[in-house]
């Protein structure tokens, strides 16, 4: 991969989270499926950005309280919301998702994944410290390994993306995006600890109104 594309890959990545915040969900597909397009070359671009799209917009919908709609999705009425969209939903999405994209151990990925959203969704700061520590270990999980210190950096510059995503600075998030993706294949300098990573903390205010979900790619 090119040096020149970073930026706008960040850019298309950044941009999924700031249109899952305004709901639209058409856009939201075009958008991961051109990141995918841009990141992972022979992958079925369409299916999987339908499954990335349907986990954004089924937390959406149960962000906003809209039941009705989320057991639309689900084709049933859940007895627990939080466990059937998140615990089976959004893991079986993601499921198909990394095995798509032929990852190593796409169950477990697809776990810590599920738990890193249901974090965000729960708007609980004692918790929070742990969303770092799932994203953490996907990216150890991964087919292509970043080392330690590269996975302490991909996962300290995700992290800062979406503290600018809920400040709603897309220039920011665009910023360390660019980091992360160029980490992921160069794993360039420089220096991140866990207590840089762990200081990650979202504000209630903020939390309650955007949802920090991502797609970590």
């Amino acid at each position: 991969m090119s040096s020149t594309n970073f930026k706008r890959i960040a850019e298309v990545h950044a941009s999924i989270w700031f249109v899952d915040d305004e709901r639209k969900y058409d856009e939201l597909e075009e958008r991961a499926s051109e990141l995918l397009a841009l990141t992972k070359p022979g992958a079925q671009h369409g299916a999987i950005a339908k499954k990335i799209r349907q986990s954004y917009e089924i937390c959406g919908m149960l962000d906003d309280g809209d039941f009705e709609k989320v057991d639309e999705m689900l084709g049933y009425k859940p007895d627990n919301y939080l466990s059937e969209v998140y615990d089976c939903y959004i893991k079986n999405n993601f499921e198909f998702v990394y095995s798509q994209l032929r990852e190593n151990q796409p169950e477990r990925q697809a776990e810590l994944h599920s738990k890193w959203w249901k974090i965000f969704f729960l708007k609980d700061e004692s918790k929070i410290k742990r969303a770092p520590i799932c994203i953490y270990t996907i990216f150890q999980q991964q087919k292509i390994k970043v080392g330690f210190n590269a996975g302490l950096k991909t996962t300290y510059y995700l992290v800062q993306a979406g503290r600018g995503h809920n400040r709603r600075d897309f220039k920011g998030s665009v910023e360390y995006l660019a980091k992360y993706w160029k980490v992921m294949w160069v794993a360039g300098g420089g220096q991140v600890y866990w207590r840089d990573v762990l200081k990650f903390s979202i504000p209630i205010y903020l939390a309650k109104k955007f949802s920090g979900r991502c797609y970590a790619g």
